[in-house]
């Protein structure tokens, strides 16, 4: 991806993700940097490093998965119970 494509990304992803809930100022940086340093801009902030590089750990699993024949198979489970959905609902 070049920068300009990067940039288009990062920002439709602010946009759509602020039409559906309020994002405070480390989620924004989060949505916009999280593919960093392929993002346009310099995370500011801890949380936004540790969901960069726990992104790019979970794609290279999932890539090195799908290389090793393991196809279809996610390196990670993510569970919710009736807590998580309550809570994405307020």
């Amino acid at each position: 991806m070049n920068a300009n494509l990067n940039y288009l990304h990062a920002r439709m992803a602010v946009e759509n993700s602020e039409k559906e809930f309020t994002l405070n100022d480390i989620e924004r940086d989060i949505i916009r940097n999280h593919m960093w340093p392929l993002s346009p801009s310099i995370p500011k902030y801890r949380e936004t490093f540790i969901v960069s590089i726990i992104d790019k750990y979970v794609s290279s699993r999932e890539f090195l998965n799908h290389i090793a024949g393991k196809k279809g198979k996610s390196s990670v489970v993510i569970q919710s119970d009736e807590r998580d959905k309550r809570s994405m609902e307020r």
